[in-house]
């Protein structure tokens, strides 16, 4: 799937596999355990704000990722 933020065009990518990465134009999630838990959903928004925020250090990506997870945790959204 293609999805447009404030950087350009990212090709979003599923896999099961080890790991994750944000490189180029391309963001790929590791599915290995599953897509519906919060840890997926903290995954998806950090690597977001990595395409998104290029400027940001690890340690600030990781709180931000952290507080939007968590709110949007809260408010009952899940990946059906």
């Amino acid at each position: 799937m293609t999805i447009k933020l404030s950087t350009g065009d990212w090709d979003i990518h599923t896999a099961p596999f080890s790991g994750l990465t944000c490189y180029g134009s391309v963001i790929v999630l590791d599915t290995s355990d599953g897509v519906k838990s919060k840890e997926f959903m903290d995954t998806v928004i950090n690597e977001a704000i990595h395409a998104s925020r290029r400027d940001l250090s690890e340690k600030a990506v990781v709180t931000l990722a952290g507080d939007i997870t968590a709110v949007l945790w809260k408010m009952g959204y899940r990946l059906h």
